[in-house]
């Protein structure tokens, strides 16, 4: 895991630019020539996507709290956002997406050779 140093830089980028960084740094790193760059490619994808869709799982909390702190919420503010099944898409989409990620770490891991 890493520790909170190593996320430094990335923090005062902003997340389009921390990505783009991020798989500039991998292919560097990338040791054989052979090494399958559509690999990488699909490793970004899987991190914006991932990214996104946590963002849209995040932004239904924040709906939720905005429900419950305002005085003039009534019942039935509550009851479409709690009928609303985006969210739970959303969190079926991010399990994929992470086991995407997580299958391709451990490729570029197995392909690098540490």
């Amino acid at each position: 895991m890493p520790d909170g140093t190593a996320l430094q830089g990335f923090e005062e980028m902003g997340r389009e630019d921390a990505i783009r960084e991020a798989v500039l740094r991998l292919r560097r790193q990338m040791r054989r020539a052979s090494d399958d760059p559509v690999r990488v490619d699909l490793l970004e994808d899987d991190l914006r996507e991932g990214l996104n869709t946590a963002d849209e799982v995040r932004a239904f909390f924040d709906d939720v709290l905005a429900l419950l702190v305002n005085p003039d919420t009534r019942g039935r503010d509550l009851v479409d956002l709690a009928d609303d099944p985006q969210v739970l898409d959303q969190l079926d989409y991010l399990v994929v997406v992470v086991n995407n990620l997580r299958r391709r770490l451990m490729q570029l891991a197995a392909r690098s050779g540490s």
